[in-house]
C-alpha cells in the first residue's frame, strides 16, 4: 500500500506522477482546442491528463505541508537573508561549473522546484475550472473565457520550467551525481 511506502518512495512516485501526466497533458495542449468541435477527442483527452496533473499536484501540495522536512515547502522558500545567499551563490558557483552547495531542496534547486509547482498549481487550478464550466461544442464567452485565456499563459511557462528543471538534472548528471537514476527507480 502506498501510505507504507518510506518516505523517499513516496516522493518518487509524486515527481515520476507530476512528470508523466504533466508533460502529457502539455503535449496534448494543441488538442484541447478542439472544445468546440462535436468531435472533441483531443480536448477529451488533454482534460483528464490534467485531472492526473490535478491529483498528483494536490498530492505534492499536501506532501509539502506534511511530508518529511527535506520536501516541505519551508526548506524550499527563501524566507531570510541566508537562504537568499545561497541562491546567490548557486548562481556564482553555477557560472563556474560548480554545484550547487546546498541541500537539494534549498537555494537555487528549490526555487526552481518551487516555481514548477506554482505552475502546475496554476495549470491545475484554471484547467479544473474549465474542466467543470466549459461545455464542450459551444463557444467558450464570459468568465469562463477569461479562466480560458489565464490558463493559456502558462502554457508557454511549461517549457521555461522543463528547460530550467532538465537543464539542473543535466549538470548535475555531468558532474557526476545520478539524480534522475534516484528519481526514476533505476538506483
Amino acid at each position: 500500500m502506498l501510505i507504507n511506502l518510506p518516505p523517499y518512495q513516496k516522493t518518487r512516485l509524486l515527481h515520476l506522477g507530476l512528470l508523466i501526466f504533466a508533460i502529457a497533458a502539455w503535449l496534448t495542449s494543441e488538442g484541447a482546442e478542439s472544445y468546440e468541435e462535436l468531435n472533441h477527442f483531443g480536448f477529451t483527452l488533454h482534460k483528464w491528463l490534467g485531472m492526473g496533473v490535478v491529483l498528483f499536484v494536490c498530492l505534492r501540495v499536501f506532501y509539502g505541508f506534511v511530508g518529511p522536512q527535506n520536501v516541505r515547502f519551508s526548506q524550499m522558500l527563501p524566507y531570510n537573508r541566508n537562504r537568499l545567499q545561497l541562491i546567490g551563490q548557486d548562481c556564482l558557483n553555477l557560472v563556474t561549473f560548480k554545484l550547487p552547495s546546498g541541500p537539494t531542496h534549498q537555494g537555487l534547486t528549490g526555487i526552481i522546484k518551487l516555481f514548477g509547482l506554482f505552475l502546475f498549481t496554476w495549470m491545475a487550478a484554471t484547467g479544473t475550472t474549465m474542466f467543470i464550466w466549459l461545455e464542450p461544442g459551444r463557444e467558450a464567452t464570459g468568465p469562463i473565457h477569461v479562466v480560458m485565456e489565464l490558463h493559456e499563459i502558462g502554457e508557454p511557462l511549461i517549457p521555461l520550467y522543463l528547460v530550467l528543471h532538465l537543464g539542473m538534472v543535466i549538470f548535475y548528471a555531468i558532474k557526476g551525481r545520478d539524480l534522475w537514476r534516484k528519481m526514476c527507480f533505476l538506483r
